[in-house]
């Protein structure tokens, strides 16, 4: 006797067995968004930083380089005479000439290294010589191991010292009558080395940015605002340079079209949040969609208690 099978039952579609709809960032027009987006902000980046490292970077790098220590070898004291004698030939002995920790004084030893700077002269044991990078540490705890050499350093220009406009030698050097002094610190106010310059700093405000380099001269003593008498580094320069942030043409580029910039992200960041909302309705209206097997499963299951449409044969 054969048994007729038993009819098939038929299994309403699980939402696991239903394929994943597939991701809004997957589709060919979204690729192309980001990729849109990815070049506006490449184009920001070339006009405002065009032929030059961010300005931010440059001062982390030059922060760092300031701030490695140098390393001296230990001297012995007959090391140390030595290294007095060698420096006290140079410049006709005009670097002890006044000694460290003297206040300001116009002595021949100051008005032969004016002199100096006013030539421009090179001698040649410092041809080819980078300037050093000063070491404020260094400068003030051994002023021998920088004492009369180029030194190099960048930093916030504090200010003309005591406000004067210009401090007028007794008695010419050549055609300079007066020199300007004035004061750098590092970017936190401290750290405060003592300049005087032949050139006028035109167009140089306080807290901008400047370049110093010149001579190494000694360590000075001075009356601070408050009265309280201070020490600090000496440097005598011919000039004090302002650093600029960017190239005028760069700069002038970043600012007037910065908020061009802005907008075009700002109206492609709506775009992609409009696209995101129209995708996303998009695929809840696809037959595959969890929605659409919900109205699937309530059909087979009406149809199931309905019973079949057609008559059984006879």
């Amino acid at each position: 006797m054969v048994f007729p099978k038993a009819p098939r039952r038929f299994r309403s579609p699980r939402f696991g067995s239903l394929p994943r709809p597939a991701p809004v960032w997957g589709t060919d027009s979204n690729k192309l968004y980001g990729l849109l987006l990815m070049l506006v902000l490449m184009l920001f980046f070339m006009f405002t930083f065009s032929g030059q490292a961010p300005h931010a970077v440059e001062k982390v790098f030059d922060a760092q380089q300031q701030q490695q220590p140098v390393e001296q070898p230990q001297l012995s004291e007959a090391g140390r005479a030595a290294r007095h004698f060698m420096i006290q030939q140079r410049y006709g002995g005009a670097l002890y000439d006044p000694k460290d920790g003297t206040g300001f004084a116009e002595t021949p030893g100051y008005r032969l290294l004016i002199q100096e700077l006013l030539t421009e002269q090179v001698r040649s044991s410092e041809v080819g010589v980078v300037p050093k990078v000063f070491d404020y540490a260094l400068a003030t705890k051994d002023p021998d191991a920088l004492r009369g050499q180029r030194v190099r350093m960048t930093g916030a220009f504090a200010g003309l010292y005591q406000d004067k406009y210009a401090v007028a030698l007794d008695t010419p050097v050549f055609k300079v009558s007066d020199v300007w002094r004035g004061v750098i610190t590092d970017f936190d106010g401290n750290g405060g080395v003592i300049f005087d310059v032949l050139d006028r700093p035109d167009g140089i405000e306080p807290r901008d940015e400047v370049e110093l380099e010149g001579i190494f001269y000694r360590i000075v003593s001075y009356e601070s605002k408050r009265g309280a008498m201070r020490e600090a580094p000496y440097v005598l320069a011919r000039s004090l340079k302002k650093i600029e942030s960017a190239p005028s043409g760069s700069a002038g580029f970043a600012e007037r079209n910065s908020s061009i910039f802005i907008v075009i992200l700002a109206m492609l960041a709506v775009f992609g949040i409009w696209r995101v909302a129209t995708a996303h309705r998009r695929l809840l209206k696809r037959p595959d969609s969890p929605s659409s097997a919900n109205s699937i499963a309530a059909r087979l299951a009406e149809h199931r208690r309905s019973g079949p449409s057609h008559k059984p044969l006879s």
